[in-house]
């Protein structure tokens, strides 16, 4: 069964040790965000896990996450990929906005989902939660100076991919 191509998910801080993310091959570390895929996608049985992490290069925070598909019995299929904070965000534009790689390996959009995250606050308990949303990457039409989206990757592409080799195989 593969991963849907659009569905969301929620993400709450994470008060469980046993709840961890793998950091290294072989070392996992409490996650900093855990939760699930909604049951309006029939995603309840996909967990996401997110911890907080630093760019090599740039020195910039960004969450790692992982998605745990389990929707099919007695299965389990792990995706990995990363958010970064949206420098540039404007009016209710996402806070966070990043990539969930299908495909251990591949950087090409097709094998990626385009994932954007908001920061949220419960109205019920006050709490603070991650709002995320999963989706295929739009193909941008080529501008009128002859850009194509290839021309032009998304803001914070060099870290991704940085972050994206730092996962364990």
């Amino acid at each position: 069964m593969e991963l849907k191509t659009k569905f969301s998910a929620t993400a709450f801080a994470n008060a469980n040790p046993k709840v961890t993310f793998p950091t290294a091959k072989g070392v996992t570390a409490p996650a900093s965000f855990n939760g699930n895929g909604s049951s309006k996608d029939e995603m309840e049985k996909v967990q996401v896990k997110l911890i907080w992490g630093k760019s090599g290069s740039s020195g910039a925070d960004f969450l790692r996450l992982q998605v745990i598909d389990r929707r099919e019995e007695g299965k389990e299929k792990m995706y990995f990929g990363a958010l970064f904070h949206n420098d540039k965000k404007e009016g209710n534009q996402s806070d966070f906005y990043g990539n969930l790689n299908l495909k251990d390996g591949s950087t090409d959009r097709k094998d990626q989902l385009r994932i954007a995250a908001w920061n949220k606050k419960s109205e019920k308990n006050g709490n603070e939660y991650l709002s995320l949303a999963f989706s295929e990457h739009q193909v941008k039409p080529v501008s009128d100076d002859g850009d194509s989206a290839a021309d032009n990757p998304e803001p914070g592409t060099n870290e991704m991919q940085e972050a994206a080799e730092e996962f364990p195989v």
